[in-house]
């Protein structure tokens, strides 16, 4: 005996199954747009990052270059007999300080040549030379703008949108266990030949046609089902708004991280770090005029070094906040 069946779903089940199967698809395919622009995020936070640290070597090289200055000052005056000893040593001292702390910052360049070569997926120890300049985002943010991005394009609130597609599909799939399936099928019967040969139709083969449905009857269970579908339905949307709080909250406390960093880079770059620099030209001019004593020299130089760091570390928040923010929005700035 031989047979072959097919069942038909009721009307309409294959194209909710089909809804449900590209809403699984499309919602894999925006997990995978979240893990892209992560990855775009953690490779521009760590070549900020890496771009502070030279920034930090270069500008802390300078002040110990103008620190062995001050110290030469400060020794030919002390042989001439006009300076105290106490300068000579408050400039070595602090000489060497800045010098430690540089040997600390280069210390630095291995293990985060190593964080960035991972994130690019690179031998740790594969060179990187430290980068001199960045390419700053130069274009204004609209906040109201982004924050409507962020509810259409975060590549996290889309995946949700999809699973919703999927639960409403999930649905109507529940409420279609109503109806029964139809199967078809037909089976052969080879049949030899009789004992008693010359009856009618010995030997010949059967062939049967046959139907069938199964009756939806345990309406307890399919009413179950579709409380159950429209339980994880609920559960999505709220998910999503849940989301969307959270993502909302962290894009305003990144914006103002932006506009924050901006205004202390515009402020440094602007006009303390022009009168800093005037602050130590006038200093060290006093200084060997004998007209203030050695510690002002060095607060002046202490001061020109820290808004010169404070600058460039107001101009790596920045773009790190813009990195961030393409994060949270799933978008390009």
């Amino acid at each position: 005996r031989f047979g072959i069946s097919q069942t038909f779903p009721w009307l309409g089940k294959l194209k909710l199954q089909e809804e449900a199967s590209m809403a699984m698809a499309n919602m894999a395919q925006q997990r995978y747009e979240s893990a892209k622009v992560s990855l775009f995020d953690e490779v521009k936070q760590s070549y900020f990052d890496y771009y502070y640290l030279g920034k930090s070597i270069s500008i802390t090289a300078e002040s110990v270059s103008l620190l062995k200055d001050f110290e030469r000052i400060a020794r030919s005056k002390y042989e001439s007999g006009s300076a105290l000893y106490a300068d000579l040593l408050k400039a070595q001292v602090e000489l060497d300080e800045i010098t430690d702390r540089l040997k600390t910052l280069q210390e630095r360049i291995p293990p985060m040549v190593a964080r960035f070569n991972a994130a690019l997926s690179r031998e740790a120890a594969a060179p990187l030379p430290l980068p001199s300049e960045i390419v700053s985002f130069n274009s204004q943010i609209d906040g109201q703008r982004l924050i409507k991005e962020l509810r259409k394009m975060n590549p996290d609130l889309r995946t949700i949108d999809y699973l919703e597609e999927k639960e409403d599909a999930g649905i109507r799939i529940a409420k279609k266990e109503y109806y029964p399936n139809i199967t078809f099928g037909i089976d052969v019967v080879e049949t030899e030949s009789a004992l008693l040969s010359g009856g009618a139709d010995s030997g010949k083969d059967a062939v049967m046609v046959g139907f069938s449905a199964n009756l939806p009857i345990w309406r307890k269970k399919l009413k179950a089902g579709v409380a159950e579908a429209e339980s994880r339905r609920l559960a999505a949307a709220r998910s999503r708004i849940d989301l969307e709080n959270q993502l909302g909250a962290k894009l305003e406390l990144t914006l103002f991280k932006f506009q924050d960093a901006e205004r202390k880079m515009k402020l440094y770059r602007d006009s303390l770090i022009g009168k800093a620099e005037q602050t130590l030209t006038v200093t060290r001019s006093a200084f060997e005029a004998g007209k203030v004593d050695f510690l002002s020299l060095i607060d002046a130089e202490r001061t020109l070094l820290e808004f010169k760091l404070n600058y460039e570390q107001a101009v790596t928040d920045r773009e790190k906040a813009v990195s961030s923010i393409e994060r949270i929005v799933g978008k390009s700035l």
